[in-house]
């Protein structure tokens, strides 16, 4: 799965400079309770990996290509490949 795998790459610093870092952040909290997830909406460039790591990365460019939405469980959760 390391060749298949999708890294993205977002250092909380760098939510806190931005202007929208605080809701972000907060939608980050709610997802991380028991009885929800995250569902994350990016815009980017997808490239290899390099420092010889399997996989891809999203090249995030801008917070602004970045939405993010906790969702409340609700029984069982469909894959959306």
């Amino acid at each position: 799965a390391g060749g298949k795998s999708l890294t993205i790459a977002l250092p909380i610093k760098r939510l806190k400079q931005s202007r929208r870092g605080a809701l972000l952040m907060d939608r980050i909290e709610q997802a991380s309770q028991s009885d929800h997830y995250l569902r994350v909406y990016a815009w980017g460039d997808i490239v290899a990996r390099i420092s010889g790591k399997t996989g891809y990365e999203l090249d995030l460019s801008a917070l602004d290509n970045l939405v993010l939405k906790a969702v409340k469980k609700t029984g069982r959760i469909k894959a959306t490949a």
